[in-house]
C-alpha cells in the first residue's frame, strides 16, 4: 500500500494518487503539473507561460508574457477543475467569478490590476499585474533566519502601510472585506512596498445577511465570525491586522496556536501600553469591541509612533558624556576601520529577544555612532579600542565632517518614498511615493511647495529638466508625465510603454528624455512634445535604470538580466555590455567626467568600471543585502549607495574606501549639485537631508 500524501495546507492524509486534498481541496503536488511543456505554452494565442511562482487552494500562479502588449510581464492564476469533486468544482468556479467581480472594480497601488480573464473546459484563468518581490511570510522568515528580526518601528511601519489599502477596500460601496490578511497573502516589493494578493475569499458586505455563506479563513488570522457565527464586516479585517501586529511584536505565529493569542507584554513606556491596548481591542472576539474603522487604527498607530519618536526610549548603551562631532579621514594608508553595525532597535520578531535601541536614525563613521534619543545625541563606540591615528600618505587625504543630526526631516509623505531628485539649481527637492504623488519642497528649510497628483499608481522615479523648470515622473501606470515644477501644471504624458516605467532621465542639453520600463525597453523621446525618437531593446528583460552620460553622448541602462548596456545616445547602437554582476542590476550612475560608471545590484555589490571598454575598476562590498541604487557626487569624489540592509553608505569613488553609514534608511538617494548635501528616503515615509562637508 502506498504511503499517504499529506496536504501541506491542512495536514490531511490523502491517497497517493490524489491531486487535491479531500479536506481543503488544496493542490497537493504542483510540481506534477509543471511539465516542461508549460514553458512557452500560449494561452489565448498571446499569453506565453513561464515558470510557476506558487500554488494555493485550487490554483497555480505562473509568470507569463503578454505578446500583444509588447511582452508585458503578467501573473496568470490558473484554477484547475480536473480531479475535483462536483461540489469542489462548483466552489472553485464561484471563487473565480467572485475574484473577477471584485478585482474588476478596483484600482489601487497596493492591489494587482486585473488585465484579463477567461476559461476553457478544465480551467479558469485570471491575468493579473505581476508584482515583483516576495511574500511578507518569506521576508520575515529570512530576516529571522539571518539574525535581523524586525525592530519595533519597522513592525509598526509595516502595519501602517497596510492601512490605506484596507481603507480603500472598506470604503467601496458595498464594502469589500479581504478576509484572508496574513503574511502569505502580502507581497513585499524590492522597494519595500506592501501589496495584497489573492482575493479568492474576499467578499462584498451584504446588508441584511445573517452570516457568511461560506466559512472561510486562515486559522489564527481569521476573525471568529468568519466561521459562521455572524456575517463578516470590515472589522473582521481589523482582527486579522491585530493578529499580524501581534505576530510582528511577539514572534508568536497565530497559525501555530490553537486559540486566543495571549496579551502582549512590551516594555514599560507609555506608548507601549497604548500599543498593547490597541492590539487587545483589535483581537477582541466581539466585533463591536474592536475599533470602528481602519482609519481609527491608522490614527492610533501614528499617534503611538509620534509619541515614541518624540520621547525616545532608554538605549542599550548610555555613555557618561557624549563627545562633540568630529571630522574623520576618508582614506589613508594603514588606516583601520572598525565598523560594527548597531543592533536593530525595538522588540524583535521572536520570543525571548533582548531589548534594543528603538530609534535608529543613526550615523556610523569609523566606529563612532550617533543615535538620536529623545531629541539628544548619544555617541557610541563600536569597539573598546581607541580610534587609531591615520598614517600619513603622500597624497592629500579627503575628509568628511559628520554632523550630529540631519539638516531636517521632510515628513510630507504618507506612503513609502520611491524616488528623490535635487533640482539642478539646488533650490528644491522632488520626492515621489507609492501613492502616486510627487511632492516638491524647499531644499533649505524643507517647506512644502506643491503636490503633483497626475499618476494612478506608484511613482518610481523623478527627473528635473536641466533648467529646473520642469519635472518628469515615471510610474507603474506605464506613463511618464512632464509637468511644471513651479505650479504643478501638467504639460504632457508620454504613453509609449506597455508596462511599469521604473526610471526616467533628462538629457544634459534638455532636448530629450529617456525612460526605462518593465516592458524591456528604453525609449527616447522629445522633451518638448513627447514625440517618440527611438526605442532601445537588446534583451527580453525588464530595464531597471537608465542614465545619460554628462557629455550627452551615451546612455547606460541597467537590466534584470545582470548586465548594463552602454549605447550611443543618437542612434541606439550598442557600445558594449558590462557583465560583472551575478544578479539583477538595480541602478547605474555616471562619473561627472563621463569616464566611469557605477552599477548597483541585487548581488549586494556596487561595481565601478571604465566607461570606454567596461574594464573593471573596483567592487564595493560593504552592503549585506541587495543594493537598490547608487548616486555619484557631482564633484566626482564620492559615491552613495542605498541598500535593503537599511543603510545608505558613502565611500570614496577612487579607491572604494568606506566613509560613513546612515542607518534606518533604504534609499533612494540623491546629491545636491554642490556635493555638500545628500538626501535619502527612510522606511517611515520620511526624507532626510544631511550635510556632507
Amino acid at each position: 500500500m502506498s504511503a499517504p500524501l499529506f496536504c501541506p495546507a491542512c495536514g490531511g492524509a490523502n491517497d497517493a494518487a490524489s491531486t487535491h486534498c479531500f479536506a481543503c481541496q488544496h493542490l497537493l503536488s504542483p510540481e506534477s503539473h509543471l511539465s516542461s511543456s508549460h514553458d512557452g505554452t500560449l494561452l489565448q494565442g498571446h499569453y506565453e507561460l513561464g515558470t510557476c511562482l506558487g500554488s494555493g487552494g485550487y490554483s497555480l500562479v505562473y509568470r507569463a508574457r503578454d505578446l500583444h502588449a509588447g511582452g508585458r510581464i503578467v501573473a496568470i492564476k490558473q484554477i484547475a477543475l480536473q480531479g475535483l469533486s462536483a461540489t469542489a468544482a462548483v466552489d472553485a468556479t464561484e471563487t473565480y467569478h467572485r475574484e473577477v467581480r471584485i478585482l474588476s472594480g478596483l484600482s489601487h497601488p497596493q492591489v494587482p490590476h486585473l488585465y484579463d480573464h477567461f476559461g476553457d473546459r478544465d480551467h479558469w484563468y485570471l491575468v493579473l499585474e505581476y508584482i515583483e518581490g516576495q511574500t511578507l511570510e518569506t521576508y520575515l522568515a529570512t530576516r529571522q533566519r539571518q539574525g535581523r528580526p524586525l525592530s519595533w518601528e519597522e513592525s509598526l511601519a509595516l502595519i501602517v502601510q497596510l492601512c490605506p489599502v484596507l481603507e480603500y477596500l472598506h470604503s467601496r460601496q458595498p464594502p469589500i472585506i479581504f478576509r484572508d490578511l496574513k503574511p502569505g497573502n502580502i507581497m513585499r516589493t524590492p522597494r519595500g512596498t506592501l501589496c495584497l494578493i489573492d482575493f479568492g475569499i474576499a467578499r462584498h458586505y451584504q446588508p441584511g445577511l445573517a452570516r457568511d455563506t461560506q466559512r472561510l479563513g486562515s486559522p489564527g488570522y481569521a476573525a471568529p465570525e468568519q466561521y459562521g457565527r455572524t456575517q463578516t464586516t470590515p472589522r473582521a479585517d481589523l482582527y486579522s491586522l491585530g493578529a499580524l501586529l501581534h505576530f510582528l511584536l511577539s514572534g508568536q505565529d497565530p497559525s501555530e496556536r490553537g486559540g486566543t493569542l495571549p496579551p502582549l507584554h512590551l516594555n514599560a513606556q507609555s506608548e507601549s501600553a497604548d500599543l498593547e491596548h490597541l492590539v487587545e481591542r483589535l483581537l477582541s472576539p466581539n466585533p463591536s469591541e474592536r475599533p470602528a474603522s481602519i482609519r481609527e487604527v491608522a490614527t492610533a498607530l501614528e499617534a503611538i509612533r509620534s509619541q515614541h519618536a518624540s520621547q525616545g526610549s532608554t538605549p542599550l548603551w548610555r555613555p557618561t558624556s557624549p563627545p562633540p562631532p568630529q571630522t574623520y579621514p576618508a582614506s589613508g594608508a594603514g588606516q583601520q576601520q572598525m565598523y560594527q553595525p548597531v543592533p536593530p532597535g525595538g522588540s524583535s520578531l521572536g520570543p525571548g529577544a533582548s531589548a534594543r535601541i528603538t530609534r535608529r536614525r543613526a550615523l556610523i563613521g569609523l566606529g563612532a555612532v550617533t543615535v538620536a534619543v529623545g531629541g539628544g545625541i548619544w555617541w557610541l563606540q563600536g569597539s573598546n579600542q581607541a580610534i587609531p591615528t591615520p598614517t600619513p600618505t603622500p597624497t592629500s587625504i579627503a575628509t568628511i565632517a559628520v554632523p550630529a543630526s540631519p539638516t531636517f526631516i521632510y515628513q510630507g509623505h504618507s506612503y513609502l518614498v520611491m524616488g528623490v531628485a535635487w533640482s539642478p539649481d539646488g533650490n528644491r527637492i522632488a520626492s515621489a511615493d507609492a501613492n502616486g504623488i510627487v511632492q516638491v519642497w524647499d531644499a533649505v528649510d524643507g517647506k512644502h511647495v506643491l503636490k503633483y497628483r497626475g499618476h494612478a499608481r506608484f511613482v518610481n522615479g523623478v527627473a528635473w529638466s536641466p533648467d529646473s523648470k520642469r519635472i518628469a515622473s515615471a510610474s507603474d501606470d506605464s506613463t511618464v508625465q512632464v509637468w511644471d515644477a513651479v505650479n504643478g501644471r501638467h504639460v504632457f504624458t508620454y504613453t509609449g510603454h506597455a508596462n511599469a516605467v521604473y526610471a526616467v532621465a533628462w538629457s544634459p542639453d534638455g532636448n530629450r528624455i529617456a525612460s526605462a520600463s518593465q516592458d524591456d525597453t528604453v525609449q527616447i523621446w522629445d522633451a518638448v512634445n513627447g514625440s517618440h525618437v527611438f526605442t532601445y531593446r537588446e534583451l527580453p528583460y525588464a530595464i531597471t535604470g537608465v542614465a545619460w552620460s554628462p557629455d550627452g553622448k551615451r546612455l547606460a541602462s541597467a537590466s534584470d538580466d545582470t548586465t548594463v548596456q552602454v549605447w550611443n545616445a543618437m542612434d541606439g547602437n550598442q557600445v558594449f555590455t558590462y557583465t560583472g554582476h551575478s544578479k539583477a542590476v538595480t541602478g547605474v550612475a555616471w562619473s561627472p567626467d563621463s569616464k566611469r560608471l557605477a552599477s548597483a545590484s541585487n548581488d549586494t555589490t556596487v561595481q565601478v568600471w571604465n566607461a570606454v571598454d567596461g574594464g573593471h575598476v573596483l567592487t564595493y562590498t560593504r552592503h549585506t543585502y541587495p543594493v537598490s541604487g547608487v548616486a555619484w557626487s557631482p564633484d566626482g569624489k564620492w559615491l552613495a549607495s542605498a541598500s535593503n540592509d537599511y543603510t545608505v553608505q558613502i565611500w570614496n569613488a577612487v579607491n572604494g574606501e568606506w566613509l560613513v553609514t546612515y542607518l534606518d534608511t533604504q534609499g533612494p538617494v540623491a546629491w545636491s549639485p554642490d556635493s555638500k548635501q545628500i538626501v535619502f528616503a527612510s522606511p517611515d515615509h520620511t526624507v532626510q537631508e544631511w550635510k556632507i562637508s
